[in-house]
């Protein structure tokens, strides 16, 4: 059986699978086979297919369409979707880097959050980020570039022009980063080169909206191509980790416009985005874990993301970038590093 992994580096997360492929993994959904380093990392994980699973005796409460006991670290959810097929999904170890297992009907089937049934790639993310948040990571919804030691952290709303302001970036020299999901601690960016939104603007996303508007649901069923800013972008140099030193939101509005943002207002409008992006504290799996497990504190996991972002945002320069055409975004940029 081929091994495949995700990477985080340098060295924060490896995750395992028997599957090259995870929908709706934001971080990255295709893995890379696996080379079989021996070396530690922060956070260890895996993510297994199987034909079937069987509910574990011990597992008796229930919690909606979960199953856990008070004090057992393992949750066990299991949804009848019609046509005789149930998808079933197993986490164990949420706070001590986590193992999910989900039969092949869920993998197949759950392509699309319908009320409490999430992708399996939502609930990997999201259990990612528990352990990331334990251990002093939080996950930014932005995209992250670097330029001589100084790491730079490009910030707004969805389809505000992260992905074209980074690609312009990296063609006048930039180094890379991430595109679209970033991992920071409280001084530094975190390499995640595996998001690929930008796809969604290629042939391929138009074949997929034709067949939606034939065949309901039938785009959630296609693979997302495997690409990667190396397809956009030759020589293009990336960086493993960089110091966040500036701090930059987009905002797209009529004339332009660059201003210095205080701590507390870039505090606000980046956790806002955040909130919008991730899951993890309202998925419902880690909500039936936390019932049954005090260990898991919801809220004080936020409070952990509050003062990372914080933390990071009060050492860096943070400016609001207005502007009505997202290609100039970078050259407001340039600007300001040039001053």
């Amino acid at each position: 059986m081929q091994n495949y992994e995700y990477l985080i580096k340098p060295n924060v997360t490896k995750i395992n699978s028997n599957k090259a492929y995870i929908p709706y993994f934001s971080f990255g959904d295709h893995f890379h086979r696996s080379v079989n380093q021996v070396k530690p990392y922060t956070v260890e994980m895996s993510v297994y297919v199987e034909n079937d699973l069987v509910r574990p005796e011990n597992l008796f409460q229930t919690f909606q369409s979960c199953r856990g006991c008070d004090g057992i670290d393992a949750v066990y959810y299991e949804r009848r979707l019609g046509m005789g097929i149930t998808a079933k999904m197993y986490a164990e170890n949420l706070l001590r880097g986590g193992k999910v297992m989900a039969n092949s009907s869920y993998y197949k089937y759950v392509r699309a959050k319908i009320d409490n049934a999430y992708p399996i790639g939502v609930h990997l993310a999201d259990f990612l980020i528990l352990n990331l948040l334990q251990r002093g990571y939080a996950p930014l919804h932005c995209a992250a570039i670097s330029s001589k030691d100084t790491g730079m952290l490009i910030v707004g709303p969805p389809d505000s022009g992260k992905s074209l302001t980074t690609i312009l970036a990296l063609r006048q020299g930039f180094s890379y980063l991430s595109e679209d999901v970033t991992f920071v601690d409280e001084n530094n960016v975190y390499a995640n080169p595996y998001t690929s939104t930008f796809v969604h603007n290629n042939k391929s996303r138009n074949l997929r909206d034709i067949l939606f508007g034939v065949l309901p649901f039938t785009s959630y069923f296609f693979e997302s191509p495997r690409t990667s800013m190396q397809d956009l972008v030759k020589n293009l140099e990336i960086d493993e980790k960089a110091e966040v030193k500036k701090i930059f939101i987009l905002d797209q509005a009529k004339g332009e416009s660059a201003q210095r943002l205080s701590a507390s207002e870039a505090l606000r409008r980046i956790l806002i985005i955040n909130r919008n992006e991730f899951s993890w504290y309202k998925n419902p799996i880690v909500l039936a874990y936390s019932y049954f497990n005090s260990s898991l504190d919801l809220r004080k996991l936020m409070q952990i993301e509050e003062h990372i972002i914080n933390s990071l945002i009060e050492k860096a320069d943070c400016f609001l970038i207005k502007s009505s055409n997202p290609k100039n975004y970078i050259n407001m940029i340039q600007d300001i590093l040039r001053k």
